[in-house]
């Protein structure tokens, strides 16, 4: 819970012991608190608020007495599909994908940028302070598809994420110019890095086509059609930078064993984390 900011209750469901290991099984439940406690996070402004995360029915998998891959571990971390939804649920809460931009790559926000996008801005002071505000009215989520794009382990399905074209008033006030609804797939894969000792997602953007824009806000009274396509068409290169978006998650220490990692691995719907449990030298 401290690694993420967020809070698990997971109690035992079923414990098993067999000839070749015990099972350990736990219903899990992420929530999301406010305050400066440990598994607290800081109130983000214009952060949502959910009721409910996307649930993605299936089976618990098999694990064997070696990885897929064919190696020997001692270990198998199973997360499901659900309880990974649940997670990504608390982190948007906690700020995930809740963002100002005031620049793209480097190139700063401002009328003259956004007119060459969008030629309806060119109706606003060139001093105007403009920003963009990524406001996401639905947490992301794993579907229950095999896969997600160029080969990733899953699909992450961003749904309802609103862009927002706003322009900050001199006495503060701010006012919506432009509001765009995206819809997108994109994929997702767990990496281990050894050196950090944390998973760390990796986004894989989409296809233009498989990006879904709409006006949902036109203030500028823009040609809705021309700008949807547009910012369709842009998205998969603006995207690229959301694996920074995604926090790496530190993994823990057992009774002073450390996890060893052997293999990553989508299973089903669930991710399995197979390792092995390695004494941690004490002073």
């Amino acid at each position: 819970g401290e690694a993420v900011k967020a809070n698990l209750k997971a109690p035992f469901t079923q414990i098993t012991e067999t000839s070749t290991g015990i099972d350990f099984r736990s219903n899990a439940d992420f929530y999301t608190s406010f305050g400066s406690g440990p598994t607290d996070c800081a109130a983000v402004p214009n952060g949502p608020d959910f009721t409910s995360s996307f649930d993605v029915p299936g089976t618990y998998p098999t694990l064997g007495g070696t990885s897929p891959g064919g190696q020997p571990y001692g270990l198998g971390l199973v997360i499901s599909t659900s309880a990974f939804n649940q997670l990504l649920s608390s982190m948007t809460e906690c700020g995930l994908l809740t963002k100002d931009l005031t620049s793209i790559n480097g190139v700063p926000i401002t009328p003259a940028f956004l007119t060459l996008l969008v030629p309806q801005f060119s109706v606003l002071d060139p001093a105007a302070n403009v920003f963009i505000r990524l406001d996401p009215r639905a947490a992301p989520f794993i579907s229950a598809a095999a896969g997600g794009p160029n080969g990733a382990a899953a699909e992450l399905r961003l749904e309802e994420l609103h862009v927002d074209f706003v322009q900050r008033l001199a006495g503060g006030e701010e006012v919506k110019l432009l509001g765009l609804a995206v819809e997108a797939p994109l994929g997702l894969d767990l990496n281990y890095d050894a050196v950090a000792g944390t998973l760390a997602p990796t986004i894989t953007p989409p296809a233009a086509a498989d990006v879904n824009t709409r006006v949902y806000f036109n203030g500028l009274k823009v040609n809705t059609t021309t700008t949807s396509a547009l910012f369709s068409s842009l998205f998969p290169a603006l995207s690229a930078g959301l694996t920074e978006t995604f926090q790496a998650f530190p993994l823990p220490e057992f009774l002073g064993l450390k996890l060893s990692v052997v293999e990553v691995v989508r299973q089903g719907n669930s991710f399995v984390l197979y390792a092995n449990l390695d004494q941690v030298k004490q002073t």
